[in-house]
Formats: structure tokens, C-alpha cells, sequence
């Protein structure tokens, strides 16, 4: 089931332009990016669940995934206005 998720998140990456895509699901919030200083950002966050990288043809560069808890997700978004 996971993997069909990932999947149908990478098709949905590949047809944005922005740097940074937020999908929430019941129990999850999930963090989609291109960028290098988010990615960083993410990747040392305590409430960092998973980390999947990807590709995208839109981007024609990698883009990575962020698996947070639901329960973090003031934190999260609160985190990333800042940068």
C-alpha cells in the first residue's frame, strides 16, 4: 500500500513546478521538495518518521519525501515559513 502511495505522490510532484508540495493524509503529513536547504532542514528533524527519495520529470532532478506525524504538523509548517 505504501509503495502505491509513493507512486501516485511522485506522478502528483511531477505535475507541480513549486519547490515544495504538503500532503496531508489521516495520520501523516508529507513533505515533498526539491530544494537542498528544506531538504536539509528535514532530513535532521527529530519528528522525521521516513525520508524517501525520488525522481521527477517535471524537475528533471530528484525530489525527496518527508513522513512527519499528523500531531507535528504546526511544527512542521511553522518550521518551514521560516525558510
Amino acid at each position: 500500500m505504501k509503495a502505491i502511495l509513493t507512486l501516485l505522490l511522485f506522478i502528483t510532484i511531477n505535475s507541480y513546478s513549486q519547490k515544495l508540495y504538503i500532503v496531508y493524509q489521516e495520520c501523516a503529513i508529507i513533505v515533498i521538495t526539491n530544494d537542498t536547504i528544506i531538504s536539509r532542514k528535514l532530513i535532521k528533524h527529530d519528528e522525521l518518521l521516513e525520508f524517501s527519495p525520488g525522481w521527477s520529470t517535471s524537475y528533471n532532478d530528484s525530489v525527496n519525501m518527508y513522513w512527519f506525524a499528523i500531531e507535528n504538523k504546526e511544527t512542521i509548517l511553522k518550521q518551514l515559513e521560516e525558510l
